[in-house]
């Protein structure tokens, strides 16, 4: 089985970050490395991401911290970067929350499409309340 690295990019996150990664705990894929980059978050999100480090043991999922001064997002992908260890690896933000087959539909994608380098998937827009809004659907 492959691995898949996931690096999140996370400044102030504490209002979603959570979310995230209940959603990645969830994943019917099992060979995961997390690699959450704080860029200079002021909120509780460092807090509430440690709460998880024992989570991700529980299930062999390999899980990198690292923290920055606030730089952005494209500077926080960058610390990032160098730490991935799979195969494939995807980018969500701390505020999106990944269907259970998300990764096991990407990896099988991509597994039999080795011609396509990068693949995106389908998208749901949601209200505070978790109602979809919007569908964006990618081709």
């Amino acid at each position: 089985m492959k691995e898949v690295s996931i690096i999140i990019p996370a400044y102030n996150a504490e209002k979603y970050i959570k979310e995230c990664i209940e959603s990645i705990l969830c994943q019917t894929y099992e060979n995961i490395q997390i690699i959450i980059v704080n860029d200079g978050s002021t909120d509780r999100t460092e807090n509430i991401v440690y709460k998880y480090k024992e989570k991700f043991e529980e299930r062999n999922i390999r899980f990198v911290y690292l923290k920055q001064e606030n730089g952005g997002q494209a500077k926080a992908m960058n610390l990032g970067f160098p730490y991935i260890q799979g195969k494939y690896f995807i980018w969500p933000d701390s505020d999106d929350e990944l269907y259970r087959n998300n990764i096991s539909e990407k990896v099988k994608y991509m597994e039999q499409h080795p011609d396509i380098p990068l693949a995106m998937s389908g998208a749901d827009y949601v209200d505070e309340s978790g109602n979809v809004i919007k569908r964006l659907q990618r081709i």
